[in-house]
């Protein structure tokens, strides 16, 4: 939810237009979450000329019966006790939140509210967090750029002959096929896990021998490059070639994966829930 600047009347508006979705609909499972650009309370407010006026009363006054009348809780924010602040950076309010119905607490158990560290916007992003909820690992998905890498074949040749089971056929080659499964995990996470560091890290690499190849002998400095390069251009193609695949896109060909396209999709996806 994202409410503006608004007048005070058209703020109470949206209260009863809640109230009476909640009236109308019933409890279900409520999660309101946004910037409500309103405080409960003076607390709320820090900074250089924030005196609380009629007007700001009455408009927490409202609020605060609207979350009475509604149930709804709002939640404790942790992290941080203020959510938006000043770009002077005198005056700090906390007008984001999220609130929800006993429902919600009931199917998805305690919930906790985080306020995370700002960046260049004047509002710091919220988490919302499940803490009796195990989801369990996470799935086990083939990436097909793997073929690509000289090492994987040898790698699964040997981890499957490396396993013995005795009984039933079906059993021995489920349980070898998650032995297997756990081998590729961890091959992966060593061979291509945190793609953005190891690529920051080549550069700056291949900008020292670049240096290096400027003041001095070029004897082996060619060498080491063309090494990273190909390290370089192996990462980013892994990346591109499984944003490709997460994308389950027929209108693109492998190899036109665009990582700031993909992002855009996704965006769009999450703006339209």
């Amino acid at each position: 939810m994202y409410i503006q600047n608004v007048t005070f009347r058209q703020k109470k508006r949206l209260w009863d237009n809640l109230e009476l979705v909640k009236n109308t609909f019933g409890d279900g499972l409520w999660c309101v979450i946004g910037d409500f650009n309103v405080v409960g309370s003076p607390g709320e407010r820090r900074g250089v000329n924030v005196e609380v006026s009629p007007g700001m009363v009455l408009e927490m006054n409202s609020f605060n019966s609207f979350l009475v009348e509604v149930e709804l809780l709002d939640l404790f924010p942790l992290g941080r006790d203020y959510t938006w602040y000043h770009p002077n950076g005198r005056v700090m309010n906390h007008i984001d939140r999220a609130l929800v119905l006993e429902g919600w607490i009931s199917c998805w158990g305690s919930t906790s509210l985080w306020v995370l560290p700002r960046s260049i916007s004047d509002h710091c992003p919220l988490i919302l967090k499940s803490s009796d909820l195990d989801w369990g690992q996470k799935p086990f998905r083939f990436n097909n750029y793997w073929l690509e890498n000289r090492k994987f074949k040898k790698l699964v040749e040997e981890a499957w002959r490396g396993q013995r089971g005795e009984g039933w056929m079906g059993v021995v080659l489920k349980n070898k096929l998650k032995g297997l499964k756990e081998v590729i995990r961890e091959w992966s996470r060593k061979e291509y896990g945190d793609v953005t560091s190891k690529v920051d890290n080549l550069m700056v690499e291949i900008a020292e021998l670049d240096v290096i190849g400027e003041r001095g002998s070029l004897s082996g400095v060619e060498v080491e490059r063309k090494k990273k390069f190909e390290e370089m251009w192996r990462l980013l193609r892994s990346r591109d070639a499984s944003l490709f695949q997460r994308s389950k896109s027929k209108w693109l060909k492998e190899g036109d994966a665009n990582s700031k396209y993909f992002h855009i999709v996704g965006v769009i996806k999450i703006s339209n829930f």
